[in-house]
């Protein structure tokens, strides 16, 4: 629990971007009012919805909630980055309109950004609900929390992205910047910096959080497999040419790849080959060698082989259950 003056200090935004939310901002809605921490500001920013998600958050007499209306939609992670210019708070929470926190989540996050100074990111286990909000997964990484040091952080981050909703000092945003919305894994580029950057990054075992998933919610949906992973490989690249080339993290370039892409591409090409789809496989294969120039054959096997090892394993144990 945090101490008693905690509270006394801090002053959260909680930010809640929403297009088209009408089935789900209810729930996420309440599940901030419902905070054990109570000092806080809900802003709710719309991106031109066509749904009642407008009529809904009207419902709510609360003076903590503040409603924006963007003139135009700006798209999602611009949108997000409009939520930062318009929050006052000291920390920072951008909840997606579909998700929902769990009542202790402002307590425990704001909890390990008050008591050290330099940790810049808060984040936790979470749950994946469905679209009644059942409780399908515990996404877990460690039994007990962790205060990391950004190093540490960045090793855990190339290996995929354990982050699902966080609570980041204002700080941070003014000397980093914002959200890039050019990349796909724009949420994964800004935990990257942070931790680049040498903030130490909190992580609580208990789950604060909920990730809906859903049928509207999978950004691989609207975008063809090729173009996905051609978009996942930018993101990656520009976050290691942001590293020294000299720096001992470099050698995590073959994790990064070959944990985020290369099993994917694997799977879509022998998938393409079956169905003799012979323009993306020639896409799969030309972003292949890209990568393995980028990262280096000599660097690449190894990797890939343990991955390789892991994905055999993991099938064969599905085969054994059945």
């Amino acid at each position: 629990m945090i101490v008693d003056n905690v509270s006394n200090k801090v002053f959260i935004s909680v930010c809640i971007p929403v297009y088209n939310g009408d089935n789900y901002i209810r729930d996420s809605i309440e599940s901030v009012l419902n905070q054990t921490e109570k000092k806080f500001e809900l802003l709710v920013v719309d991106n031109c919805s066509t749904d009642q998600t407008l009529n809904i958050v009207a419902e709510y007499d609360d003076p903590r909630i503040r409603v924006f209306v963007n003139k135009r939609n700006l798209g999602a992670d611009a949108n997000f980055n409009r939520c930062i210019e318009l929050a006052k708070g000291e920390f920072i929470v951008l909840l997606s309109h579909d998700d929902v926190l769990i009542p202790t989540a402002l307590e425990v996050f704001s909890k390990a950004l008050v008591l050290d100074s330099e940790v810049g990111l808060a984040y936790s286990s979470y749950y994946i609900i469905d679209e009644r909000s059942k409780k399908l997964h515990l996404i877990s990484k460690d039994a007990e929390d962790i205060v990391m040091t950004g190093k540490e952080a960045f090793i855990r981050l190339a290996k995929g992205n354990p982050i699902q909703c966080t609570m980041i000092r204002r700080e941070i945003y003014v000397r980093l910047g914002s959200w890039d919305p050019n990349i796909i894994i724009s949420d994964w580029d800004m935990w990257c910096r942070i931790a680049l950057a040498g903030y130490k990054v909190a992580y609580f075992k208990d789950p604060q959080n909920c990730y809906r998933v859903h049928s509207k919610n999978s950004t691989k949906s609207f975008i063809r497999i090729n173009e996905f992973n051609s978009g996942i490989f930018k993101g990656i690249r520009k976050v290691f040419d942001a590293i020294p080339v000299n720096s001992d993290l470099q050698k995590l370039r073959p994790i990064a790849v070959n944990e985020w892409i290369v099993a994917s591409i694997i799977k879509h090409l022998i998938f393409s080959l079956v169905r003799g789809k012979w323009t993306d496989i020639k896409k799969d294969i030309d972003l292949f060698t890209e990568i393995v120039r980028w990262v280096g054959m000599y660097r690449m096997i190894p990797s890939f082989s343990i991955l390789l090892l892991k994905r055999i394993r993991r099938w064969f144990g599905k085969r054994l259950l059945v």
